[in-house]
């Protein structure tokens, strides 16, 4: 009779801590969807902000230009080599530098 009892408990037990497992699983699973919607549209968002007419805008509204004679592009050639740097010359600095 004890051990019947111990069964049952103990079943009863595991049965209780399975389905919280369970349900913890689910909801994680749940974060990680919202998690990665999350992080699909910070990525665009990135490409967005990042974007060269953007960075034109931003600048021209501050009354910066482009000095086309100052920019210097140089292009990955080799397909592991994916890059360009816009180097601007009179100031010495990377003015842009994309992978693509």
């Amino acid at each position: 009779m004890i051990s019947a009892t111990l069964y049952l408990a103990s079943s009863i037990f595991l049965r209780t801590y399975n389905n919280a497992l369970s349900a913890q699983t689910q909801q994680m699973e749940a974060d990680i969807v919202t998690l990665r919607t999350q992080n699909d549209a910070l990525k665009v968002e990135i490409l967005n902000l990042g974007s060269n007419n953007r960075v034109d805008e931003i600048a021209a509204s501050n009354g910066l230009s482009k000095k086309q004679e100052n920019i210097v592009t140089i292009t990955g050639g080799s397909q592991q080599d994916n890059w360009r740097i816009e180097w601007q010359k009179e100031r010495n600095t990377v003015t842009k530098y994309v992978e693509y």
